[in-house]
């Protein structure tokens, strides 16, 4: 039989333009409150006469003051996970790289498809060896699911799978069979 392949694993660029989010927020923040400590914060409802103790100028600094914050807290989150994405992308690659996975052919077996939110993960096998992924799975291989126009959709599908085990599970960095079955 002859393979087609239907699926490689690619390597996307790193998303670092993914940063400017929160360094947006907290530059917009900042500008916010030096802005409202030069020139104060009317609210236009003060003119007319209602809410005449209510010091708008502190609230707006108040609430530019949370945005900025939670601007940091998310820049440092992402700071952190980079150089985890980073350590785990160059693994991969070196299993891609230096053939450390596995290759198996043959009929998929026990295929339970993934149906919506509440049960998101596909999970089949084939030869004795099971797979189970997510489109909401952060991993580095083949994520998906067949009710979103995935390769794999049957039980009796004939394919050759490459794959690697990484943190508990196989995951599936190359699909070969054909595109019609």
């Amino acid at each position: 039989m002859e393979f087609e392949v239907l699926y490689n694993l690619d390597f996307d660029p790193f998303r670092w333009h993914v940063l400017l989010i929160p360094m947006c927020l907290i530059f917009l923040s900042v500008n916010a409150i030096k802005l409202i400590k030069r020139y104060g914060f009317n609210h236009p409802m003060q003119t007319l006469g209602f809410f005449p103790n209510l010091n708008f100028t502190m609230i707006g600094k108040f609430f530019a003051f949370i945005i900025a914050f939670f601007g940091f807290i998310i820049l440092i989150v992402m700071l952190v996970q980079i150089p985890i994405e980073l350590i785990e992308r160059r693994k991969v690659k070196e299993i891609i790289k230096n053939n450390y996975y596995k290759t198996i052919e043959g009929r998929i077996e026990s295929f339970s498809p993934a149906y919506n939110r509440d049960q998101p993960n596909e999970s089949f096998e084939i030869s004795g060896v099971k797979f189970s992924y997510s489109e909401f799975d952060d991993i580095y291989g083949y994520s998906k699911t067949s009710i979103h126009g995935g390769i794999i959709d049957s039980t009796g599908q004939y394919l050759r799978i490459s794959y690697y085990f990484m943190d508990g599970q196989n995951i599936i960095c190359k699909i070969e069979g054909n595109k019609i079955h």
